[in-house]
């Protein structure tokens, strides 16, 4: 399934609990719908060529740029020192990502790991957001499933 399916399917089922379950106004509804949505898409983070995974190579490399620029800045030092730094964060996102990432389907395919993320959106967020983050995370699982 690619990530549009996943994102429209873990929309609707966020909505549908949401709206007919806990009996939510379509308005808080739909704003939980989309956090279903997004969090559909989680689960294909060990897919390199998967949206999340680009978005988040994206923000990554963003707050690389960002924090050796900042390095830079504290220290008194000048564009180019900041281009080192930046190339020495890039470097160790790098390696990072290839030595870490889990292959695909395996640790962030279980519904294991939907009850460890659930929870730790719990702490982090409240309720009704660990709901949405589970059903998304959910939805992604069972639609593989499906196809």
């Amino acid at each position: 399934m690619n990530w549009k399916a996943h994102l429209v399917f873990g929309a609707i089922a966020g909505f549908a609990v949401f709206s007919l379950l806990m009996g939510m106004r379509a308005e808080q509804a739909l704003i939980y719908s989309a956090i279903s949505g997004a969090c559909a898409l989680l689960p294909d983070l060990d897919l390199r060529k998967s949206k999340a995974s680009q978005l988040l190579s994206l923000l990554a490399l963003a707050l690389a740029g960002a924090f050796a620029c900042y390095l830079s800045w504290r220290a008194g030092d000048g564009l180019a020192q900041a281009a080192w730094n930046f190339a020495l964060l890039l470097l160790a996102l790098v390696a990072a990502d290839w030595f870490l990432r889990p292959r695909h389907r395996t640790l962030l395919h279980g519904f294991a790991f939907a009850i460890v993320f659930s929870l730790a959106c719990f702490f982090l967020f409240g309720k009704e957001f660990a709901i949405a983050g589970l059903i998304g995370y959910v939805s992604h699982l069972v639609s593989d499933r499906m196809v």
